[in-house]
């Protein structure tokens, strides 16, 4: 995350937290997780850690080649609202009639469903028929 445990404590909500360039990392030293002797047994003994002791770890942190992370393409979803529904198969309708592209290389992507490279009527008939559950999966 880019915020400090003070700075998620010192907001009511996440629009007024202002994400900092760093990554913070926080490694806890104890925790039994959510929920745990509340609603159930305490933690085994074999996964406690005793206090009497003195731990230390060490950790390597490597960047990753990339800062942009890996984009998910929902197919069917040409709108990118998530959810594969008759306002995607309206878009795709509109665009192909009026012979326009799609708004983004994402919504091109998604729109293209039997991942032949192109969009077309296919498509949007193959669109229709996952809506209308004549057809499971693309």
């Amino acid at each position: 995350l880019h915020f400090t445990p003070d700075d998620l404590n010192s907001t009511n909500h996440v629009y007024e937290l202002t994400p900092g360039k760093e990554t913070i990392l926080n490694i806890n030293y104890g925790s039994m997780g959510t929920g745990t002797a509340t609603c159930g047994p305490g933690t085994l003994s074999k996964y406690c850690l005793p206090s009497d002791r003195v731990y230390s770890w060490e950790y390597t942190i490597i960047p990753s080649a990339s800062a942009e992370p890996e984009k998910t393409v929902l197919l069917g979803d040409v709108n990118e609202d998530g959810k594969i529904d008759v306002t995607d198969l309206s878009v795709m309708a509109i665009h192909l009639a009026d012979n326009i592209p799609l708004d983004s290389e994402t919504a091109e992507e998604a729109a293209d469903v039997d991942k032949n490279g192109k969009f077309n009527l296919a498509d949007l008939a193959r669109l229709r028929q996952f809506i209308s559950k004549v057809i499971e999966k693309f």
